[in-house]
């Protein structure tokens, strides 16, 4: 008898990250993926690993079209991706248990409390896990003396966000009571000494606190935009960070996944956690290259199964255009090491399944031409 497939339902085929996550998972042979979305026309959809595309009105009852769905595609898992969706599965977690096995969730308290850059650093500071020096705006006067125990320059951050959106370097007093003046709900932000260094961050999959899986990146090439995700990175192990994500996970006891930011000083040996994603994050299909499959894992903890040893290997992964620069570098320079394009970069996905490529290229071409007219 021919072995069944383990079927997959993702929630939430909008979010920006779902692509990558269905990626990842598509790399699986026993495995087939449904999509449910309340956006119709995304690249997904034309993927030949996409077994269903099922789309319902935005703004319309998404609890009873995921329970629609469910019923339809006869999934045996339902994988949320991004924030929202994770949170309102974790919400109705009693209904869609009922029918569906539901992968690792942390409940909505928790997650609201990991996403919340100022609630978390208190958490940090009662736990004693390493974090970057805070003041809370809420909590004190714009005056210098409230500031005086922090190391210039500072980040002004709102305590909501993601991407590096609203991050504002200042490096004095003077120039972070002006940003203040000039930010609308100043009491919306926190000020964080700058950590001297550089990007060091870790993917987690966890149940009950407890660390399942995990890859940890170095940036590597500078992102566009500063403070946004690197576009280029590293893997590789780093104790001091592994031991401090371990502890904030069994303070939260972290359920899910989740993508933490930290900052490494390597002259001081010292690891600051910044923030936590708590979701699928951009560089997944990168962990993936590296030998760690955590939508896979998460699915299959979702079934109870035993899951497999991760072969987490030491690679880079990058941005095609990245990777054609360090080539063109590479020409001119001996000394500059340029990877292989199949194993650093998402082109081995592309050309066993370009159709989704294509289309995200073609729609923006014609939705720029008819701009035009």
């Amino acid at each position: 008898m021919m072995k069944k497939k383990l079927s997959v339902l993702i929630p939430d085929g909008e979010s920006k990250f779902t692509l990558a996550v269905f990626r990842t998972l598509s790399r699986v042979d026993d495995l087939e993926i449904h999509i449910l979305s309340n956006q119709p026309n995304l690249p997904i959809r034309y993927s030949r690993f996409c077994c269903s595309f099922t789309t319902y009105e935005p703004g319309s009852d998404a609890v009873k079209a995921i329970l629609n769905a469910i019923q339809i595609v006869k999934a045996d898992v339902l994988l949320p991706i991004d924030v929202p969706m994770i949170r309102l599965v974790s919400s109705h977690q009693d209904t869609f248990a009922s029918l569906i096995s539901l992968p690792p969730l942390s409940p909505p308290e928790t997650i609201d409390l990991a996403g919340d850059k100022g609630q978390l650093a208190k958490l940090m500071q009662a736990h004693d896990i390493p974090h970057p020096a805070t003041v809370f705006c809420n909590e004190v006067a714009a005056e210098e003396r409230n500031f005086s125990h922090l190391e210039y320059p500072v980040l002004l951050k709102p305590t909501i966000g993601a991407g590096g959106e609203g991050i504002i370097l200042c490096k004095d007093f003077s120039e972070l009571s002006q940003n203040l003046k000039a930010v609308s709900k100043p009491e919306t932000y926190i000020v964080q000494s700058f950590v001297n260094g550089y990007d060091l961050d870790c993917s987690v999959l966890c149940e009950n606190g407890e660390i399942l899986a995990y890859t940890i990146q170095k940036g590597i090439i500078p992102p566009a935009q500063p403070f946004a995700p690197s576009s280029g990175i590293e893997f590789l192990y780093n104790e001091k960070l592994y031991t401090a994500v371990q502890q904030l996970m069994r303070a939260l006891n972290w359920s899910g996944p989740a993508h933490i930011d930290t900052r490494y000083n390597p002259e001081k040996d010292v690891v600051k956690i910044i923030e936590i994603n708590p979701r699928f994050w951009e560089s997944i299909i990168g962990s993936a290259i590296a030998g760690v499959n955590i939508p896979y894992l998460a699915s299959l903890a979702a079934m109870k199964r035993t899951l497999p040893q991760a072969d987490y290997k030491f690679k880079q992964y990058m941005r095609f255009k990245m990777w054609f620069k360090l080539l063109k570098q590479g020409l001119f320079d001996k000394s500059v090491s340029v990877p292989s394009l199949f194993e650093s970069t998402i082109t081995r996905y592309i050309i066993q399944d370009p159709l989704p490529e294509l289309y995200r290229k073609f729609s923006k071409i014609f939705t720029r031409s008819s701009s035009k007219n």
